[in-house]
């Protein structure tokens, strides 16, 4: 969901990709003018491997589909334990299905939020700008096991019972949160699109999809406020959203060091 804002990076990459080629020009015309006689001509040093080069590394066609087709994997796996476990009477999901389902594709939107916000550090640390389009890929799979999780809680939980899910989200904090991380996940999925981008203009697009930070805390709220007991698989949930959003903070502050002008993550 941060598609423009990785769209500079890969800009500000080819750019730099490209000064060399014009630098290596320029100081071929200066040779020319000012250039010793032919027999006398002093061999250039081999030029040093272009470290850019990994950035216009076109991966396989077939990995995009790959990626959807493992991402669908997990919801595959709980409609089929779901109907199994009503219709057959198994207990793939244990003995509270329901509660197990929304579990586990809550658990999926937060590691697919996650995993969105890790294709940026690996652009850069990694040098690979072909990872990019995955951050809204991510986004956008994210999005779609939240909503799962919110039909699996409306339609099996509460039963479509509408004034108990009013009630829910009054009563319940826990509940109220992950409705506001849902919220404000569906800008970020409608606004997703190049149409879009272009509406809003590059730097309002990315002002918007950085709704995605507080969408991420907010969800991780909603999961650590739900757990009754065993807080471990929040607890690592958080230190990996620490890990990212740190990561962020600390280029932000660097490039506002440097330069005085607020930088982007």
């Amino acid at each position: 969901m941060e598609s423009a804002d990785a769209e500079e990076s890969v800009e500000s990459a080819e750019s730099a990709e490209s000064a060399p080629a014009g630098a290596l020009e320029a100081r071929a015309g200066g040779a020319a003018r000012g250039a010793p006689p032919e027999n006398h001509t002093t061999p250039r040093p081999p030029s040093p491997p272009n470290q850019n080069r990994a950035l216009r590394t076109i991966p396989p066609r077939w990995l995009h589909a790959l990626v959807l087709c493992v991402a669908t994997l997990p919801f595959l796996y709980v409609a089929a334990a779901i109907a199994s476990d009503f219709f057959q009477g198994t207990r793939f999901l244990g003995s509270n299905p329901i509660k197990e389902a929304e579990h586990f594709t809550g658990k999926w939107t937060l590691r697919f939020l996650a995993l969105s916000l890790v294709v940026t550090p690996a652009v850069r640390l990694l040098r690979a700008g072909w990872l990019i389009r995955y951050r809204r890929t991510f986004g956008l799979i994210a999005f779609a096991y939240a909503c799962t999780h919110l039909v699996i809680y409306a339609a099996l939980d509460v039963e479509l019972t509408w004034r108990d899910m009013v009630e829910d989200v009054a009563k319940r904090l826990y509940i109220t949160i992950g409705m506001m991380a849902l919220a404000l996940l569906v800008p970020l999925a409608v606004t997703s699109t190049k149409g879009w981008i272009r509406r809003l203009g590059n730097r309002r697009w990315s002002a918007l999809h950085r709704l995605v930070y507080a969408s991420a805390v907010l969800g991780l709220v909603h999961y650590w406020m739900s757990v009754k007991k065993d807080v471990t698989e929040p607890a690592i949930f958080a230190l990996v959203f620490a890990v990212l959003l740190g990561w962020r903070v600390r280029r932000w502050a660097g490039a506002r060091h440097r330069s005085g002008v607020p930088g982007t993550a």
